[in-house]
């Protein structure tokens, strides 16, 4: 299938120049799964997308329309696809400024599904170092329009590098996330991952594997985390709400079976959760 797109409730692939999204980054995204018109965690993307847009100051639209809208636009789609769900400040006079009462955009957009050429759930993948470093910043956790850091960190290597995905830093060297993805490591049988109170997305699916582990009595810490912490860890692998859970398995020289014992679990844990809960489009 091709990349369909909504604007405003209407069948377009087209904004105006004046947007603040495109000029400023100035709006905030979900990108979300959808398999076999089941949409994993929606409320929890809704609930992620209007704490966003209050602390961006602007409008959010409701979660009836923008679900009303997702189903128009998936209409008869049956195949497992990608939404991105977009929403900017809308169209204001150029300057840094917000024109007050400003009337948001929707953009909501379906994509191809994407298949990795190996199966990384099962297999692993391969982790380097980004040199990129994440700024702190007061919109710490917010998935905003403004992924420049990503974009650079990306361009670092090429596809046939055989690199999969890339561990993000902070000025301060600690490890906050992936390009893509968050980050979780296994020691002596606690799932650790990174503290994002300064810097990273907190993202979706990073909660919902906190949240499952904890009501199964795996013991779970949020911490910072540095360089060395990953390379010793019992286990590692990131995730995200479209890849799910990918185990690394191999991070500079060091190496580990894939996927680990925890990590197994956690997957599982994922799996039967993603089978009872959801809504359908």
């Amino acid at each position: 299938m091709t990349a369909q797109s909504l604007v405003n409730g209407k069948a377009s692939g087209q904004i105006s120049i004046l947007d603040r999204g495109l000029l400023y980054g100035d709006g905030v995204f979900e990108t979300i799964a959808v398999r076999e018109r089941r949409i994993f965690l929606w409320h929890e993307h809704m609930q992620r997308l209007h704490s966003a847009c209050e602390v961006l100051r602007f409008k959010f639209p409701g979660v009836t329309l923008l679900q009303n809208e997702v189903a128009k636009l998936l209409g008869t789609v049956k195949q497992n696809v990608t939404l991105r769900i977009t929403l900017t400040r809308g169209v204001g006079k150029r300057g840094y400024r917000p024109v007050q009462n400003a009337e948001p955009n929707r953009i909501i957009s379906v994509h191809e599904w994407l298949h990795s050429p190996q199966n990384y759930s099962k297999n692993g993948i391969h982790l380097r170092c980004c040199d990129m470093r994440l700024a702190n910043s007061v919109l710490a956790g917010l998935k905003h329009l403004n992924r420049l850091e990503q974009v650079l960190a990306q361009a670092e290597w090429q596809a046939e590098d055989g690199i999969q995905e890339g561990l993000m830093l902070d000025h301060n060297n600690h490890v906050i996330e992936g390009t893509m993805t968050n980050v979780f490591m296994v020691k002596d049988e606690v799932l650790m991952t990174p503290d994002l109170s300064y810097a990273g997305v907190d993202g979706i699916m990073r909660r919902c594997i906190m949240n499952v582990a904890r009501s199964h009595a795996i013991k779970t810490q949020v911490s910072k985390l540095s360089l060395d912490d990953i390379r010793h860890a019992d286990e590692v692998f990131v995730t995200n709400s479209v890849i799910g859970i990918w185990p690394v398995q191999q991070f500079e020289e060091f190496t580990w079976p894939v996927p680990g014992e925890m990590t197994t679990r956690i997957m599982q844990l994922i799996e039967n959760k993603q089978t009872r809960s959801g809504i359908v489009i």
